[in-house]
């Protein structure tokens, strides 16, 4: 983890943010860390939705729906959607749960085909 943060310290690139959902071990403190680097490279969608599942692990129901709403308004993910659910879930919500999961779902769905070409 330390190898990654100087990594990012140095030469930031977003997509090496995905590392952090490996770690099981997130703390605050990598919480605090992130929020660093939320107002140096300002609001990054993938930026913002990692932070909101560092929230979510940490515990921090509120502050991960800020994250994960905010990541949505910029650019809809349906893993930011799913996320979303899991906090909604956790904060006794379960009919916005529902909604956003299905969102998240729907949003998937978008992506595939409609049709696909035939087979060889």
């Amino acid at each position: 983890l330390k190898a990654l943060q100087e990594c990012l310290k140095h030469h930031w690139q977003p997509q090496l943010l995905w590392l952090f959902k490996r770690f099981r071990s997130l703390s605050s403190e990598h919480l605090q860390l992130l929020e660093g680097w939320l107002k140096l490279q300002g609001e990054d969608p993938l930026l913002l939705y990692i932070l909101g599942e560092v929230a979510l692990s940490c515990g921090l129901w509120e502050k991960a729906r800020g994250y994960l709403q905010r990541s949505l308004e910029l650019e809809p993910q349906s893993h930011t959607y799913k996320a979303l659910g899991l906090v909604m879930e956790q904060l006794q919500q379960p009919e916005a749960a529902s909604e956003y999961f299905r969102a998240g779902l729907l949003l998937g769905d978008a992506a595939v085909p409609a049709s696909l070409p035939p087979a060889s």
